[in-house]
């Protein structure tokens, strides 16, 4: 035999037979026989230029791909129809396709599964022939009784916000409807209110009450924490800064608590530091944000905590801290910044606080690696934590025999002081080790026992091995 000179030596074996296309699903399963319903399917093996018949006639395939066909089922007269697929001189398994031969006018639709005409439900309408399904009711429209061809414009005061309405809805309290078909109500302006639903206007604000928000449903009274000094104003004084007043009526506020802070005037309540802040001392009127390298995470903290290893807060005002991303780490706490992995170390997973050194079979060329590489075929490095990699030397074939059916063998040529492996795979991703031949400075011949395939494929590898 001619001699190869190659740096991995191989042989495979396949039969390939041609497979049958096979059905697994319709979509959909029922259409109508005066119309011309649009199938998808869905299945194996439908080659480069199938076709598709329906009890024998012929569809039309408009989209075509190895496990989907989309085809135009054509006009029958009814029933189940047998639908095959033939591709590549083969036919598929059947699948039924129900075609119902029923129609249907306006206000009405055909329910393809129970095979009946069925008037529009409450809250839908039919305004064509032949219709399979009701539409829902617009926005701003409703249909309140079954078989309706249109649907009806919400009148002035009502409205409908979503499709499907059976019925308009009236405009809440706080707000009002001024036209016909509205799909929202709107809400009254700053110094009125609408106590009931259904109002066309708003009503203005009586002395003494005021109203500071638009959509209001009532007028109120000067809350805690605040006064009104006459009848018919709209406003209220406030407590000042750094103080708060929890009820009514009170003469003097008090200062806010470490930890919390009150930053305007007119408050009934202290707020607490929110996280990523800290106030340490009573009668604040603001936070103070953590600094770098620490965090708040919950709200009303008096003191920041350092950051952890394996994560680090590279801002002020931090509620978290961040754990170093894939191939950087962190190895102290407090720190404000990560580390990218050296070469020859991998970073897979966040918050790691050390390097991982690459394992043997693979390297790591660059710093701030994800994943060290695998060692490409023909090359080989010197062990864990590896930055580069080497070629392997080239095997020389100078004989085999590999026929299915009869023993096996190959010759190589050698060196004396490098071992090689002779290896069988099916897949090129899975080994097993046959024999370790010591090398002798020559040729070496070695014969082992054909093992059965699983695949109907067989590669042989010969590789120096350590």
């Amino acid at each position: 035999m001619n001699s190869l000179c190659i740096t991995a030596a191989f042989l495979m074996l396949a039969a390939v037979a041609a497979a049958a296309p096979f059905i697994t699903s319709l979509a959909p399963t029922r259409g109508l026989a005066s119309e011309a319903t649009s199938v998808v399917i869905t299945g194996q093996e439908f080659g480069l230029s199938p076709s598709v018949t329906f009890n024998g006639a012929a569809a039309t395939v408009t989209i075509s791909t190895a496990t989907s066909l989309t085809v135009s089922k054509p006009i029958d007269s009814g029933g189940d129809l047998a639908m095959v697929v033939v591709a590549s001189g083969q036919s598929s398994n059947s699948k039924i396709f129900r075609s119902v031969a029923l129609t249907s006018l306006p206000g009405y639709y055909v329910d393809l599964l129970a095979e009946v005409v069925v008037p529009a439900p409450v809250g839908r309408y039919s305004d064509q022939n032949n219709q399979t399904a009701a539409k829902l009711a617009p926005a701003g429209f409703y249909a309140p009784v079954p078989g309706m061809m249109q649907a009806i414009p919400c009148p002035p005061g009502t409205f409908s916000q979503t499709q499907g309405a059976a019925s308009p809805t009236p405009a809440p309290a706080g707000r009002f409807v001024a036209t016909s078909a509205a799909t929202s109500s709107e809400a009254c302006a700053l110094g009125s209110y609408t106590p009931f639903s259904g109002m066309a206007q708003a009503i203005p604000s009586s002395p003494g009450y005021f109203v500071n928000f638009q959509g209001a449903i009532a007028q109120t009274p000067a809350p805690a924490g605040k006064f009104v000094a006459g009848s018919g104003v709209t406003s209220t004084s406030d407590a000042p800064t750094g103080s708060y007043t929890p009820i009514a009526g009170m003469s003097a506020a008090i200062p806010a608590s470490p930890g919390y802070f009150v930053n305007s005037q007119g408050s009934n309540a202290q707020t607490p530091a929110p996280a990523g802040m800290i106030v340490p001392n009573a009668g604040a009127t603001s936070a103070t944000p953590a600094g770098v390298g620490t965090y708040a995470p919950i709200a009303g903290m008096t003191a920041a905590i350092p950051s952890s290893p394996g994560y680090f807060v590279n801002s002020n005002g931090a509620s978290a801290q961040q754990p170093a991303p894939v191939g950087q780490f962190v190895a102290l706490p407090g720190v404000t910044s990560p580390t990218p992995v050296p070469a020859g170390y991998y970073g897979p997973i966040i918050g790691l606080q050390a390097p991982i050194p690459a394992p043997a079979g693979t390297y790591a060329p660059n710093q701030g690696a994800a994943q060290p590489l695998p060692v490409p075929p023909g090359y080989m490095t010197n062990g864990p934590a590896a930055t580069s990699i080497t070629s392997i030397p080239q095997i020389k074939l100078t004989a085999y025999n590999l026929g299915p059916g009869t023993a096996q063998s190959v010759s190589f040529e050698t060196l004396a002081s490098q071992n090689y492996g002779i290896f069988y795979t099916e897949n090129l991703q899975d080994y097993i080790l046959l024999e370790t031949v010591a090398g002798t400075g020559g040729v070496v011949t070695r014969a082992f026992d054909p093992l059965v395939s699983t695949t109907s494929k067989r590669f042989y590898i010969v590789a120096p091995v350590r």
